[in-house]
């Protein structure tokens, strides 16, 4: 299958492969609400609308570091060689792993309870750093990766 980045209900979406014969799509990333990433969305469409919707972590990450077995099991054709499997998945683990941490920065603990609430661990120069520089620079590589084009 050839890489292929285009719009779906006005959003950015990369073609990973088929998932159960669909096109399969990993949504872009967005800032959401002024505070997080929204990323990671694996979704189908049909008929103009989203028809199934999960998340990458889910179907792909969960089974740690057999991801790349796992991404060519959920995929029966994908837009990626087996080298570039590798690096989307190490990526996509830096993605969730950043968000969280930049989350627990963001609040003073890990948003379980707050009366784990540490001042220590509270830092929005380094939450906004992960936000504002690192996960930028992040997505830059995942879309060159996506796409084969270098920015």
């Amino acid at each position: 299958m050839e890489k292929l980045k285009t719009t779906k209900l006005n959003k950015t979406v990369y073609l990973l492969g088929k998932h159960d014969g669909k096109d399969t799509y990993l949504v872009a990333p967005s800032w959401d609400l002024g505070w997080y990433w929204g990323f990671g969305y694996l979704q189908t469409y049909m008929h103009g609308d989203i028809d199934s919707h999960t998340h990458f972590d889910f179907e792909i990450l969960s089974n740690g570091a057999y991801c790349f077995d796992t991404f060519k099991n959920y995929f029966e054709e994908a837009t990626l060689t087996d080298d570039e499997i590798w690096i989307l998945c190490d990526y996509m683990k830096t993605f969730y792993t950043l968000r969280e941490t930049a989350e627990v920065f963001r609040h003073g603990y890990s948003y379980i309870t707050g009366q784990a609430y540490m001042e220590e661990v509270k830092s929005k120069e380094i939450e906004e750093k992960i936000n504002k520089e690192i996960l930028p620079q992040l997505f830059k590589k995942i879309d060159e990766l996506l796409t084969g084009e270098e920015g």
